[in-house]
C-alpha cells in the first residue's frame, strides 16, 4: 500500500496477500480404485479450493472420468464429464517439529458429491467420496495423497454401482 507522502507499506500488502490471495488454492486430482463389475475407473479432477474461515475448505472442480470397461471379453473405453463440489476440514495440523510429525503437516477430511454432465457421456453417474487427505501445507509444491471410501452411483444401464476404497494424488 501506497499513503499519500509516497511511502510504501509492504507489512499491509503482506497481510492483503495471506488474508485473501493465500487462501485459494488450484488442484489437480488423479484418483484410482481397483476394478469392479468389469470396470475399471479412473477419475481426474481439476478445481478450486477456499479456506474461508480458520480449518474449513470448500471446492469446486470439473471431473473427467475414464474407464475401462470389459464384459464377454469385449474391451472398450468409457468417458464422461462432470461438475462436483467438496467439503473440507482440517482434523489434524502440527505446529511444531515433532519425532512424528513435521511443522505444518496437516490431516483433513474431505467429502465430495459430483455429478455427470449428460450430452453425449458413456457413464452417467452421481458420485460420493470421503476421504483422508494428507499433506504439508508450508510446501506446495510437494503432492498430496489422499485414500478414501467412493460410491457411484451408475445411471446407466448395464453398468453396476461401484463402491471401493480409493486412492489419489493431488498436485496444488
Amino acid at each position: 500500500m501506497v499513503d499519500s507522502t509516497g511511502t510504501v507499506h509492504y507489512d499491509k500488502l503482506t497481510k492483503w496477500y495471506y488474508r485473501v490471495y493465500d487462501r485459494w488454492e488450484s488442484e489437480v486430482e488423479a484418483s484410482f480404485t481397483y476394478p469392479q463389475h468389469n470396470l475399471t475407473p479412473w477419475f481426474f479432477f481439476s478445481g478450486i479450493t477456499v479456506n474461508p474461515v480458520g480449518r474449513l475448505t470448500v471446492g469446486a472442480s470439473y471431473v473427467f472420468f475414464l474407464g475401462l470397461y470389459h464384459p464377454e471379453g469385449e474391451k472398450r473405453y468409457l468417458t464422461s464429464h462432470g461438475i462436483g463440489g467438496s467439503l473440507g476440514y482440517r482434523l489434524f495440523q502440527a505446529n511444531h517439529d515433532r519425532y512424528l510429525f513435521k511443522k505444518d503437516f496437516v490431516v483433513e477430511l474431505r467429502v465430495r458429491y459430483a455429478h455427470s454432465l449428460g450430452g453425449r457421456c458413456d457413464l452417467e453417474y452421481n458420485l460420493y467420496d470421503a476421504g483422508l487427505l494428507f499433506y504439508n501445507k508450508r510446501h506446495k509444491r510437494i503432492p498430496y495423497f489422499t485414500i478414501g471410501y467412493r460410491n457411484v452411483d451408475s445411471r446407466t444401464d448395464g453398468i453396476r454401482n461401484l463402491n471401493a476404497l480409493y486412492l489419489s494424488i493431488t498436485l496444488r
